[in-house]
């Protein structure tokens, strides 16, 4: 599953809270487990860098200057006045340290956003746009050809770049609310061009996505929860682990866990049964504790079959 995320959607995610960059953590998490393939141009890495300080800026900007409040004269005749002027005083102090600790966050690259943005960035799969592609951009541009605008041929290379490097045959997920990817008649859908020139040039379908919590919650229904998808991606590892050493490596993953859910429990039992990777070094060290961990988690009450028993006796 090919995913591409338009830049404009990166730089939203620094006027956003954390469930929305939660929203960007899960994606990752599908690009690091294989799941889906995030392709990032470099124009479009430029165009963000080039970018970001500007919507940062625009998003503090309000809270930038000192809370002066002009005060009525029966407001300044109250007994409690120069308290409220003093506690004033004091917010506007907390709010210039707070906004400082933000520059300085901002300088060393560490606000929330920025951690996720560039684990993305740098697991991503990187598409260098040589001069034969540039060249083909500014033709489109030039043509009238979405997508583009303003006299920038970013969008336009990036396109080039995708339709260039993205296999024959393979779908494409675009995730952007730049409207000339867009139909001007059907609302929500591709634009006509690109989307005839996708099924020409690939022989696959394109689709497009205005947020990414509608791309997720259609193609990953059971990512509601971060740390959740995490565990179960990790379980699907376990379950097609094909080697002793894969088996050692994905059982390191989950103990770093330390909660699984019922389903989950049952989930990982059933591998140590019917995957031979798993089954055959069941008494090394790792897969046991792994193994022994599930047990103790493990409620009997909802297991009528009691398998819970029947592991126990094969890990014992």
């Amino acid at each position: 599953m090919n995913v591409f995320i338009d830049t404009n959607l990166y730089l939203d995610f620094y006027r956003m809270g954390q469930d929305k960059l939660d929203e960007l953590n899960k994606v990752f998490a599908l690009h690091d487990y294989g799941q889906l393939k995030i392709w990032l141009p470099e124009l479009l890495k430029n165009e963000f860098w080039r970018n970001r300080s500007k919507v940062v800026a625009d998003n503090i900007k309000e809270i930038e200057k000192d809370y002066k409040p002009s005060l009525p004269h029966i407001f300044r005749q109250h007994v409690d006045q120069k308290t409220f002027l003093k506690t004033v005083s004091d917010a506007n102090r907390l709010k210039n340290k707070i906004f400082e600790d933000i520059q300085q966050q901002f300088k060393d690259e560490t606000l929330a956003a920025d951690l996720v943005i560039k684990k993305i960035f740098d697991a991503a799969i990187k598409i260098n746009a040589d001069d034969a592609t540039i060249d083909k951009g500014k033709r489109r541009f030039d043509l009238g050809n979405p997508p583009g605008k303003n006299k920038s041929y970013g969008d336009a290379v990036n396109w080039e770049c995708l339709l260039a490097a993205i296999p024959e045959g393979e779908d494409i997920y675009l995730i952007t609310e730049d409207g000339d990817y867009k139909s001007s008649f059907i609302k929500d859908d591709m634009n006509e061009y690109l989307k005839y020139e996708w099924k020409t040039k690939k022989k696959s379908e394109p689709h497009i996505y205005a947020r990414l919590s509608e791309f997720i919650k259609e193609h990953f229904p059971q990512a509601n929860n971060l740390a959740d998808m995490e565990v179960n991606l990790i379980i699907k590892e376990l379950e097609e682990s094909a080697s002793f050493a894969s088996t050692h490596h994905v059982v390191s993953k989950l103990l770093k866990f330390k909660d699984f859910k019922q389903d989950q429990i049952f989930k990982i039992i059933n591998i140590y049964f019917d995957n031979n990777q798993v089954r055959y070094i069941k008494d090394d060290p790792d897969v046991k504790s792994l193994a022994r961990m599930i047990i103790q988690q493990g409620d009997e009450e909802k297991d009528p079959e009691g398998i819970l028993e029947t592991f126990r006796v094969m890990i014992d």
